[in-house]
């Protein structure tokens, strides 16, 4: 019998890990806050949602560094939490139209929100990074944010940055799947 070196039988493990938690790469489109043309163009994933009362058309939108960061669009702007801040970008990729909904997240869905969720391809703690949506009737927002499965909550900006976890109760936490 042939034993097998630790290190080479952690390598294999963590490759079948990643093969069975594949997220669904989405397709964008690079806009720009000076370039109108994308705000002609409607086929780009958009929400109704609000800040402290007050209603925004949110598109779902990248930063275009090397992290891909899931954010909103409001106005002209991608707004992003990274670290601990809120980022305005004026270049940004834009979440083609028609690719998935957005699914209710619980505690016990993690695994098929993990498979079908739209990612830009970026990574955060060793998984996939997704589209989310925060609401909250106490705080008064409906806001898009990026959801870290290893951390089982979302991030948003709003003048800052906050997170809440699946296990908030005075939150609804939703991630955007493939169809």
């Amino acid at each position: 019998m042939k034993l097998v070196k630790p290190l080479t039988l952690l390598v294999c493990l963590l490759c079948l890990s990643y093969e069975s938690s594949a997220a669904v790469k989405g397709k964008y489109v690079y806009a720009t806050s000076w370039d109108d043309g994308y705000f002609l163009d409607p086929y780009h994933e958009t929400i109704s949602g609000f800040e402290s009362n007050v209603n925004k058309e949110m598109g779902l939108c990248t930063d275009t560094t090397e992290r891909r960061v899931p954010g909103k669009l409001v106005g002209k702007k991608c707004y992003v939490e990274w670290k601990g801040r809120e980022y305005s970008n004026s270049e940004f990729f834009l979440l083609r139209e028609g690719q998935g909904y957005f699914k209710l997240l619980t505690p016990y869905n993690k695994s098929d929100i993990m498979k079908k969720g739209i990612t830009p391809g970026s990574y955060d703690e060793g998984n996939p990074v997704y589209h989310c949506r925060i609401q909250s009737q106490a705080d008064r927002i409906d806001l898009l944010g990026k959801y870290n499965p290893s951390r089982n909550g979302c991030y948003y900006g709003i003048w800052g940055t906050h997170f809440r976890s699946v296990n908030d109760p005075t939150v609804t936490l939703s991630v955007f799947v493939a169809r």
